[in-house]
């Protein structure tokens, strides 16, 4: 059995460990998602047009093909590039939303 410096040592170490799995992407994502899991994910990709309405582009997967979607829409609409990219999760359809 570990006496208190013992937990507290095995702690840190735990806590060391844990802290060396994030990267800069998770230190900022709500979920702490990773660069490589932000990058990969499906999105839901949200236009957002002048009048203020919103247009669902569909789906698409890793967040730069998004973002490329989003600019070839706006680039043949004429209109300004004011998008959202969702995050699609198993339990939401918008988990983070990328801009």
């Amino acid at each position: 059995m570990l006496s208190g410096k013992g937990v507290r040592f095995a702690s840190a170490l735990i806590l060391l460990g844990l802290a060396g799995c994030e990267d800069d992407c998770s230190s900022h994502s709500m979920y702490r998602f990773t660069c490589d899991q932000i990058e990969k994910a499906n999105y839901n990709l949200l236009f957002y047009l002048p009048d203020e309405s919103e247009l669902s582009l569909g789906q698409t997967s890793g967040l730069n093909n998004c973002a490329a979607k989003a600019t070839d829409y706006a680039r043949t609409h004429s209109v300004p590039r004011h998008y959202a990219c969702c995050m699609i999760t198993d339990t939401s359809s918008c988990a983070e939303k990328h801009l």
